[in-house]
């Protein structure tokens, strides 16, 4: 298995020394044809990770009742 990077892309995938070339820097899996690059979790997908868990602690709060203990 070799996951260095293709020859086309050995100066992409470089480490790079500042931080304007890191935006671009892309690394090939070769074994798998994944490309690896710098992203952004969108907003959208922010507010539905938020959403839900505000729904889970509403839900635990509201609908978890502990075992009542009978002396």
């Amino acid at each position: 298995m070799n996951d260095a990077p293709e020859n086309s892309q050995a100066e992409k995938a470089t480490i790079p020394d500042t931080a304007q070339e890191s935006e671009n820097t892309v690394y090939t899996y070769t074994s798998a044809g994944v490309a690896e690059r710098q992203g952004n979790v969108p907003i959208w997908l922010w507010v539905v990770m938020i959403s839900l868990v505000i729904w889970g602690l509403y839900y635990l709060v509201v609908y978890w009742n502990a075992p009542l203990v009978q002396l």
